[in-house]
């Protein structure tokens, strides 16, 4: 039982999760029905909403007409009486827009190295947007493209991003030669739903990486922890946690 293989059901299971947990009324799903191959699958650990669906309404034994399954009661909802609507002339005076509303091509940022809490917001985002140390120029490009960094800002995070990523620490974190997911969905026993910043396939371990642009707070330790014990139930190798405080560029292991 791979890696791959169970990341995939992983994923495939917490974004049906999500999907089907936020209905408020009621919850319509339309999809192929689920034929039984004829013939065995090359792969057979995917899964597939048809095969989902079947699988439930197989194990729930409710009844399938015309091919529509209907599963709880939908009661809907009494419309409002529509309000009437008495309209009244306003009169109002108008002045061209342009005589008070000035458009400014630099970087809504401005303020942003100002405000730590907007600044280690948009750090964490860049961080999170890079796959290798190759990607940081193409990653702040789009940044400054979109407005999000100004010229100075722009040089300030390469600067910063550039020290960081370097620092021999670091740099294993953001090596081209091993795989990384970033963001990857995990699901704890209880059911909660997890996303660490970054997991890394090294040759002998796996590693998750968190980024903090704030102080050291012992509430990161406890989130790495229950990160590092899930991944331990499906990992085939050792699993190592850190955190690093981009700020000061310190990288702490997590001790479980």
């Amino acid at each position: 039982m791979s890696w791959s293989w169970l990341n995939r059901r992983l994923i495939f299971m917490c974004d049906n999760y999500v999907a089907f947990t936020r209905a408020v009324d009621a919850l319509f799903i339309l999809t192929s029905a689920y034929t039984v191959p004829k013939q065995a699958s090359s792969n057979p650990g995917l899964l597939k909403l048809p095969q989902f669906i079947d699988a439930f309404v197989q194990q729930s034994g409710v009844d399938v007409e015309d091919n529509t399954v209907a599963w709880g009661e939908f009661q809907e909802k009494l419309k409002k009486k529509e309000s009437q609507v008495i309209e009244n002339p306003l009169n109002y005076l108008s002045s061209p827009w342009s005589n008070k509303i000035k458009i400014s091509a630099s970087s809504q940022s401005t303020w942003k190295q100002n405000e730590p809490i907007q600044y280690g917001i948009l750090m964490h985002e860049i961080l999170g947007e890079i796959g290798n140390s190759n990607d940081i120029a193409t990653v702040l490009d789009r940044y400054k493209k979109d407005g999000s960094l100004n010229q100075v800002e722009f040089e300030m995070m390469a600067e910063k991003l550039s020290n960081i990523i370097s620092n021999e620490k670091i740099k294993p974190f953001f090596d081209v030669n091993f795989a990384v997911k970033q963001e990857a969905s995990m699901l704890s026993k209880s059911g909660k739903l997890l996303r660490p910043d970054r997991v890394v396939f090294w040759d002998d371990k796996t590693v998750i990486l968190d980024f903090k642009t704030g102080e050291k707070n012992e509430s990161h330790h406890e989130q790495m922890k229950e990160y590092q014990s899930v991944l331990e139930e499906i990992s085939e190798t050792e699993v190592e946690a850190y955190l690093l405080y981009t700020e000061t560029e310190e990288l702490v292991k997590v001790q479980c």
